[in-house]
């Protein structure tokens, strides 16, 4: 169970009413809808600092490469060289 504090009107809730409800439902109110904030944990800063110029940039996996089209060799298809045998 989560308590959160609405910041807007939502449904039959009013601006600054806190209610308490399962996870799932908090998790949809905060962070799809916007309407709520969760008040059972510490309010965060605003932003993080942005990291320094001189910061390396994080290394990335290669890329895939993709596989290459095989192309079909103009030549005919070998045929059997045996001659069938009368019996």
């Amino acid at each position: 169970m989560r308590t959160v504090k609405f910041i807007k009107d939502f449904a039959t809730k009013k601006q600054g009413e806190s209610w308490k409800c399962d996870s799932q439902l908090s998790s949809q109110l905060v962070r799809t809808d916007k309407v709520a904030v969760y008040d059972d944990e510490a309010p965060k800063a605003d932003k993080p600092a942005k990291a320094s110029e001189g910061a390396k940039p994080k290394k990335r996996a290669p890329k895939k490469e993709e596989p290459k089209a095989v192309e079909k060799s103009e030549e005919k298809p070998t045929e059997s060289k045996e001659k069938p045998s009368d019996k």
